[in-house]
């Protein structure tokens, strides 16, 4: 249930790749992650300038926002103190800058560290809502005080279960809780 789900751990989404960006009167390619509206919150960022990713910016009909990185600020928008506010063109869409996140600013996914210059709301599509499997989109959580690795496995293990017996094509798959040093992020603590 959503009550015990809170008492083991907190989770986000973030799903890494690139997208075309419209910087003065060049298009070029940029790395970018889309992330969940809890991601930044979970993550306990701070934003160097503006605000970060929340909740409703990823909701149908909200404004089209984006965070960029302090690199992507200072070597491609000349460090703009006004830069909060303005529009940039991303895949063809206007976005609206809401924050700088820190150069030092980095995710731990696995074994890598997730770095970008942009940092978008994950929007799923309904195709990609019906779907219910996307091989790019990882889940990033956070135990709670007293939870253990084992009781956030079985429950997540439960939830799998539900979900293949919806979504029949997911069957075979499975879902497995594991450690961020175990999985090579050795310099990120818990």
């Amino acid at each position: 249930t959503r009550r015990n789900f809170e008492q083991l751990y907190e989770l986000s989404a973030i799903m890494g790749g690139g997208a075309r960006v419209l910087l003065g009167d060049e298009v070029t390619r940029l790395p970018a992650q889309f992330v969940s509206g809890e991601f930044f919150e979970m993550l306990g960022a701070r934003p160097l300038r503006g605000r970060l990713i929340a909740a409703g910016d990823a909701s149908d009909g909200a404004e089209r926002t984006v965070v960029i990185s302090e690199a992507l600020w200072t070597s491609r928008l000349g460090g703009d103190a006004a830069v909060l506010g303005k529009a940039i063109t991303v895949e063809g869409e206007p976005h609206t800058i809401i924050g700088v996140v820190p150069r030092d600013f980095r995710v731990p996914t696995g074994a890598r560290l997730a770095t970008g210059d942009l940092w978008l709301p994950l929007r799923l599509t309904p195709n990609q809502r019906e779907q219910r499997f996307n091989s790019n989109l990882q889940l990033l959580g956070r135990l709670v005080s007293g939870a253990t690795l084992a009781t956030a496995q079985a429950d997540l293990a439960r939830l799998f279960e539900g979900l293949v017996q919806r979504f029949p094509q997911l069957d075979g798959e499975g879902v497995r809780v594991v450690s961020l040093p175990a999985e090579g992020a050795r310099s990120v603590r818990t």
